[in-house]
């Protein structure tokens, strides 16, 4: 994840563009007492259009992406040229959408999982990576209780993953027992 943050923040800072936000500033400043002067520029992720303009090499060599630059590539200049309709796929169901989200190079089942609970908010999408197949395999004796939460399953897996990151494997199943009980009573 920090990796992620800091191509994201690199790609944005070479070919974004600046917001002009001072209600955010100013709120900013009211928070967190900041001086609204001394508050960094809000810049936005930069367009499809000028990341298909940038070949893969130089988005690795700005951004880090290492092997995925020319997965971003691909990605950007297929929505530049209208072959991919972002906004459209949101229409779709999530079987759908991960299927649609799939069949991009570079994109397989974490990645398009991840991608349909984050960028399009559907929450019963409960992306499996190494951690959450440990936890699961661990402390659930390899039950996909993601099943058991529906709709909210993304949700229940995002807590999963930062329980597991703060305490460590084998005390979920614990905290989900006791978490059961206490809604029960």
């Amino acid at each position: 994840i920090p990796s992620i943050k800091t191509s994201v923040r690199r790609l944005s800072e070479q070919w974004g563009r600046e917001i002009n936000a001072p209600a955010i500033k100013r709120l900013m400043k009211n928070v967190k007492g900041t001086p609204v002067d001394s508050v960094p520029a809000l810049i936005s992720f930069p367009t499809a259009n000028s990341l298909s303009q940038v070949e893969p090499e130089v988005l690795n060599k700005v951004a880090g992406l290492g092997y995925r630059d020319k997965y971003v590539h691909d990605a950007a200049v297929k929505v530049a040229a209208g072959e991919l309709d972002l906004g459209k796929l949101n229409a779709l169901n999530d079987e759908d959408l991960l299927k649609r989200l799939e069949a991009f190079r570079g994109v397989g089942v974490k990645i398009a999982s991840c991608t349909v609970l984050f960028a399009y908010g559907r929450l019963g999408v409960a992306p499996i990576d190494v951690w959450i197949d440990r936890i699961i395999r661990e402390d659930f004796a390899g039950y996909d209780l993601f099943k058991v939460y529906g709709d909210k399953a993304g949700l229940v897996q995002q807590w999963m993953y930062y329980w597991a990151l703060r305490n460590g494997s084998g005390v979920l199943e614990t905290a989900m027992t006791e978490a059961r009980s206490k809604a029960s009573a």
